[in-house]
């Protein structure tokens, strides 16, 4: 049996070396300003945590979060390709409401969000750690989100392996 996700404390450190290291990354496209440019973002020098990234676009008009571009080893946890998927159109609720709070959350402030999500599977908890980090493409406001996501099981490699580990 699913239970809800729970989402720990946005303030404790990251768990994750590549998430730390992408945040201390994100910090120094930032430099003195208050967001990082589109521009800064160089995926030859993410190598080490690219297929676990995605790049989300920011549509405003309604608020939809939409993939543009989405790492190969999230394409295999999510078990399908999300490319020029809107967000609301890959989750279902409650999970939904939380994503969409999420992203809504990093708009709104233009800092960055950690959480670490766990679930209750079966007799187990699983879980991912998850940061996401505002861009702009010129201006004063978000227009994309780098979303990286680590499963709190190295194990945990395609979609099946979430099952799998519960059992």
């Amino acid at each position: 049996m699913r239970s809800p996700a729970k989402a720990q404390d946005e303030t404790r450190p990251i768990q994750v070396p590549e998430l730390a290291r992408l945040r201390d990354d994100w910090e120094t496209w930032r430099g003195s300003a208050a967001l990082p440019q589109r521009s800064a973002l160089n995926p030859l020098a993410l190598t080490y945590c690219l297929p676990n990234l995605a790049l989300v676009d920011i549509e405003r008009e309604p608020f939809r979060p939409r993939y543009r571009l989405v790492g190969t080893r999230l394409v295999d946890l999510w078990g399908r390709e999300l490319r020029g998927r809107y967000v609301d159109e890959v989750y279902r609720f409650p999970v939904r409401s939380e994503v969409l709070a999420a992203y809504r959350k990093v708009v709104t402030t233009g800092e960055p969000l950690y959480n670490e999500r766990l679930f209750n599977l079966g007799f187990r908890r699983l879980g991912y750690q998850r940061l996401m980090l505002p861009l702009t493409a010129g201006g004063d406001s978000v227009d994309q989100v780098v979303l990286a996501i680590y499963p709190s099981d190295r194990r945990i490699r395609v979609r099946a392996d979430w099952k799998d580990l519960a059992e």
